[in-house]
């Protein structure tokens, strides 16, 4: 009886069961979050009209940056970008309204690089 006793505490103490403590928990490295970059022809400003642009909030303007984009109510990293001659299409992760989101977005920007439309034909001028 003692030897089957002595092999149970012996494998107790070495697996550290016969504390009482919960196991450590498994160190979990940040990992970076991949960052795309917009081409310089398609960032700035954009608003439906001139008074839209001066409009501070106003429901259509939108601000694409080298690497982020964001609308009236909502904003986030851009993760993918896709250039195709004047058409550009990205996927953002948005954060806005208490949800977090990753969508799907198709541009394409007029010759003169001053209206941008997407892919619903809503049109934008550039405001800066």
């Amino acid at each position: 009886m003692k030897a089957p006793t002595l092999t149970l505490a012996l494998a107790l103490a070495l697996c550290g069961c016969n504390r009482g403590e919960p196991a450590p928990s498994p160190v979990v490295q940040p990992v970076e979050e991949d960052v795309a970059t917009v081409p310089e022809r398609f960032r700035g400003d954009w608003a439906a009209d001139a008074d839209a642009c001066t409009t501070p909030g106003h429901v259509s303007r939108l601000h694409i940056g080298s690497d982020r984009i964001r609308f009236h109510e909502s904003e986030g990293p851009i993760v993918s970008v896709d250039e195709r001659g004047d058409a550009l299409t990205l996927v953002a992760r948005l954060t806005g309204e208490g949800e977090t989101r990753d969508a799907s977005y198709a541009f394409s920007l007029s010759g003169d690089g001053n209206i941008l439309s997407d892919a619903n034909g809503f049109t934008r001028q550039r405001c800066d």
